[in-house]
């Protein structure tokens, strides 16, 4: 019996399209759960805008920190530097014995900070972290419903995954680079 109201719904459709064009619906033929073509249409609009709006959002709140915005942020600082740590920041560098504030000029604003204080004083690390995208497929398989049986498709899908990791450690000691170092990308 199901079959036959499948049928007969799609004769109707088909029907519809060649006398009336795409505009003619017959909704009370529909079966129950069924999305008709215009409704599947704009569902899918709606969507591609709302995604697009959350992307420019995400976009417009990710803006970057270069060395001339942060140069612009901290003037004074920067024209307090001695010429060879303003040559240092210039190029992105860093050495011991900077001061916070060159450092910040140099790589910019860390993704952590960590205070610890043991018997010899109080340091302060700054952590920036670097991320990486790695590719790879994976098989999806679709099984679906057909009037004339079922089907089973299989097709490769991309899988995209970012890994963060520490890439550079700054540690201070009275506002002043104790000690630094980069790290390695991890293998995964």
């Amino acid at each position: 019996m199901s079959g036959f109201h499948f049928d007969l719904y799609q004769h109707q459709r088909r029907f519809a399209r060649s006398r009336c064009g795409d505009a003619a619906r017959f909704p009370e033929a529909e079966p129950a759960g069924r999305t008709t073509h215009g409704a599947l249409t704009m569902f899918r609009w709606v969507a591609a805008v709302a995604c697009l709006l959350v992307l420019a959002g995400l976009l417009s709140g990710c803006a970057t920190s270069t060395l001339a915005t942060r140069k612009q942020e901290r003037w004074s600082a920067y024209a307090a530097l001695s010429e060879e740590e303003r040559r240092l920041v210039d190029t992105s560098q860093i050495q011991t014995g900077m001061s916070e504030d060159a450092v910040f000029l140099s790589w910019g604003k860390p993704l952590q900070i960590l205070e610890q204080q043991n018997e010899t004083g109080r340091f302060t690390t700054w952590l920036y972290h670097g991320s990486e995208l790695q590719s790879d497929w994976y098989w999806r398989y679709q099984v679906g419903g057909h009037p004339h049986g079922y089907f089973r498709n299989a097709h490769p899908v991309p899988y995209h995954d970012i890994h963060d990791y520490v890439k550079a450690e700054v540690v201070f000691a009275g506002g002043k680079v104790l000690r630094w170092q980069t790290l390695p990308r991890p293998a995964y």
